[in-house]
């Protein structure tokens, strides 16, 4: 949820600056100082203002956020450093922020690459999409899962808090998409790859 497009170390991904602070120096948490030290027990009230801004500036435009609760191509290593306990509790931290807000999806991951080979991933993900459900009952939960091709009810861990079956798919889109409306009675769309 960082303002600052810059490329994330190693990873050839765009994302945050390591300090995962805005442009002009507003950190997410109060304690710790980047993407492998900050205890996500401790958000920094001035950094959410400023997403609550973002989101209520979208909404004067009808547009609905795709809110991305946890980057797992970027930050990794700090979900991992957070453990379950806290993952769930920002969950909760985030559920209770914005469920009042009308123009949210929430979504999971971002090239969740390690949820078929970690279950300690997978499993902080989980904890992250329950915390957020057991206070936001208004908004729909979705995952951006691995590419080349994934949907987000692949992972059946996480779909039992996945309400909106989103497709990634960099081979044949139609058919990903077709594959995943008739997979399940829940709700699809084309999330990421080539159109």
């Amino acid at each position: 949820m960082c303002d600052q497009a810059l490329s994330v170390k190693g990873s050839g991904l765009v994302g945050c600056k390591s300090s995962m602070q805005t442009y002009d120096g507003i950190a997410p948490f109060t304690s710790g100082s980047s993407e492998t030290t900050y205890d996500i027990s401790t958000p920094n009230d001035p950094y959410w203002w400023r997403v609550d801004n973002y989101i209520r500036i979208a909404g004067q435009y009808s547009m609905t956020i795709l809110l991305n609760t946890w980057d797992t191509a970027g930050v990794t290593p700090l979900m991992e450093a957070s453990g379950n306990t806290k993952m769930y509790n920002f969950g909760v931290f985030l559920g209770n922020r914005y469920k009042r807000f009308p123009n949210i999806i929430w979504m999971s991951g971002s090239d969740f690459q390690t949820w078929r080979t970690s279950e300690t991933d997978n499993t902080l993900i989980e904890n992250l999409m329950a915390g957020i459900a057991s206070v936001d009952k208004n908004h729909l939960q979705t995952t951006e899962l691995d590419y080349n091709r994934s949907m987000s009810l692949d992972d059946s861990r996480l779909a039992p808090y996945t309400a909106l079956n989103a497709v990634y798919d960099y081979y044949c889109t139609y058919a990903q998409v077709y594959s995943a409306y008739n997979a399940a009675a829940k709700p699809v769309f084309f999330e990421e790859g080539y159109c």
